[in-house]
């Protein structure tokens, strides 16, 4: 019968509809301690990155515009390179920032504030010098 119980577990923790909330070690709910977990390692990073905390959002968040395989992303990435003249620039960061106003048109508030910032991230942005900064975090050493 216990292999039995195990199963019945499992197929709980499965069929949850946010799973993590029924596991639990030591009877803390284990996203319980992932939030924990988080807010640790954010405080011991902080010290790391006083100088980027001390930017505005959105100018933080230019230093993820360029990452990752989307289309967006990789435009950004090539209005980049030196070699990219200002009226390249202000063609992609337009084109951009008239996603954002479909957005907006459309009620997707949070998606056209996305949108609007990457935009005016085509301009002013910062750079993470470091490869591996998600494995290390975000430090002021290396933006």
């Amino acid at each position: 019968m216990g292999g039995e119980d195990k199963i019945q577990d499992i197929d709980d923790v499965c069929h949850n509809a946010n799973p993590l909330e029924s596991i639990a070690v030591d009877g803390t709910p284990f996203s319980v301690l992932m939030d924990r977990a988080v807010r640790l390692k954010t405080y011991q990073l902080s010290s790391e990155r006083f100088k980027f905390e001390s930017y505005p959002r959105f100018m933080q968040n230019t230093i993820f515009h360029g990452w990752g395989d989307g289309d967006i992303a990789k435009e950004i990435r090539n209005t980049r390179q030196d070699t990219i003249s200002l009226e390249q620039k202000m063609n992609v960061a337009r084109r951009i920032k008239n996603q954002g106003k479909e957005h907006f048109e459309n009620g997707r508030f949070e998606e056209s504030c996305n949108h609007y910032e990457m935009a005016s991230g085509i301009f002013c942005y910062l750079e993470n010098k470091n490869p591996r900064w998600k494995e290390e975090g975000i430090k002021d050493c290396f933006v």
